[in-house]
């Protein structure tokens, strides 16, 4: 019985112990009360009847109560530290004021001495257009047009070329209901309708025409007669058309027609058969002054009504017309080389073969501000390019080799009319350099020493302060 006792009272130290020990020690030391032991037989709280019947449970530790304060002054101690770190942001100390509220210390703009070639250009931009045009209509030629433009109700029915092709002599370059439109060269333009027996230059032109083809072989006699007709007829049908046609009666051979077809019965006369003579209506062929010619414009109507120009054609290379500003005209002259950019890397050359400042039909405010040129490729272009708008450059002067170049604003000149740069040095000291100056182009002054060796590539030279 003592035995139990004694193991009993030695259990409920150890219990009463084990309690407390979820307390830090040094925290123990701290605390200012220990609570009162209670009575070992009975339990304190349910943890301590749970710990009792099974002594292997989880221990719940206990809070102490200054934990708070320690808390506490943590928190305060991150919210001053913070809002010192946001003070000191705002906060300027009289000397910090004083040196902000100074002006700042002078710097020198400086730029480098470069040693390569400078050249005056002149950028502008250029139409390529034709040096000269014919417009062709419907069996006419035109002053100007557009092969966009309202034309004739007929409808245009076929179109045989492209932009860029060139036409040669007696080529039908569209047809109108079928019916063909024959480019032809001479300088008349057709005002009427050729038929048999008409006399006159414009059958001459024709008979000419028809002969260079090889379809003529008679006197040019500017006589519609049977030997230009039947060549007419031959060069229609050598081009896949019929010529249209008008009665005619037979020529007079001699021969008594009415006794030959009615021997039985010489009183009864028998009417003389017509004939069917090719004609050439004016509205099928166009005559125009150079073959042969390129197609810089031309229709697309196909399908609907013919417009009043069908195809723009030249007998020349292409031409580009420049506009440049009135100040730069002292820069350029005839003769002058020009970089035509059909493409950003790759210029042709060409020069300037015409210099206009307008006329009196011209804006008034264009021609007092501006100047037209002319530039010719020195190889023609591709007729294709025709109507595209383009860079162009010229060279007004330029430096022969490499030369010592600063920029504009590092000239300076002094009462005398004396130039020079300043040279800035390592410790930024200023030289006064005298120096002669060159040619001038993209914002650099070609400038050669009076003291040999006292400039070279690389010195730095002021421009600012």
């Amino acid at each position: 019985m003592s035995e139990s006792n004694n193991d009993t009272n030695e259990n409920t130290e150890t219990d009463m112990f084990s309690d407390f020990k979820y307390v830090d020690d040094e925290q123990l030391a701290e605390t200012e009360q220990i609570e009162p032991q209670t009575d070992e037989n009975e339990p304190q709280d349910e943890n301590d009847t749970r710990q009792r019947e099974n002594p292997s449970a989880p221990k719940h530790k206990r809070f102490n109560p200054k934990n708070k304060w320690l808390l506490a002054l943590v928190i305060v101690a991150v919210v001053c530290t913070g809002v010192g770190i946001l003070a000191s942001q705002f906060i300027i100390s009289p000397d910090q004021q004083k040196m902000q509220s100074a002006p700042p210390v002078p710097t020198l703009i400086t730029e480098n001495v470069q040693y390569k070639k400078i050249a005056n250009t002149i950028i502008s931009r250029g139409a390529i257009t034709p040096a000269k045009s014919y417009y062709v209509g419907h069996g006419a030629l035109l002053r100007t047009g557009s092969v966009t433009g309202e034309g004739s109700p007929e409808i245009l029915t076929a179109v045989n070329m492209k932009v860029g092709d060139q036409v040669w002599e007696g080529q039908a370059i569209a047809e109108i209901q079928e019916r063909p439109l024959f480019i032809m060269q001479g300088e008349m333009t057709m005002y009427r309708d050729i038929e048999p027996d008409f006399i006159g230059e414009d059958v001459a032109q024709l008979q000419r025409s028809l002969a260079r083809l090889g379809f003529y072989g008679g006197a040019i006699n500017s006589t519609y007669d049977k030997a230009t007709q039947d060549a007419v007829g031959r060069f229609y049908k050598d081009r896949g058309f019929i010529p249209q046609t008008v009665e005619v009666m037979p020529e007079e051979t001699g021969e008594n027609t009415n006794e030959t077809a009615n021997a039985d019965n010489p009183n009864l006369m028998l009417p003389d058969k017509a004939q069917e003579a090719p004609t050439v209506p004016k509205t099928e062929l166009v005559f125009i002054q150079e073959m042969p010619v390129h197609v810089t414009a031309v229709t697309n109507n196909i399908g609907f009504g013919t417009p009043q120009v069908v195809a723009i054609l030249t007998p020349n290379a292409l031409k580009l017309d420049v506009t440049i500003p009135s100040d730069q005209a002292d820069l350029v002259h005839n003769g002058l080389e020009a970089d035509i950019y059909l493409t950003e890397d790759n210029p042709v050359k060409g020069t300037i073969t015409h210099i206009s400042k307008g006329s009196a039909s011209d804006d008034q405010t264009k021609s007092a501000t501006s100047v037209e040129l002319t530039v010719t490729p020195n190889d023609p272009l591709d007729f294709t390019r025709s109507g595209e708008n383009v860079k162009v450059i010229f060279h007004a002067a330029s430096t022969k080799n490499e030369v010592l170049a600063v920029p504009l604003g590092a000239i300076s000149s002094d009462s005398a009319g004396e130039t020079f740069v300043m040279v800035v040095g390592e410790k930024d000291e200023l030289t006064e350099v005298a120096v002669k100056i060159g040619v001038s182009g993209d914002g650099l002054v070609e400038v050669t020493p009076k003291t040999e060796g006292a400039l070279k590539k690389d010195d730095k030279v002021l421009i600012g302060r």
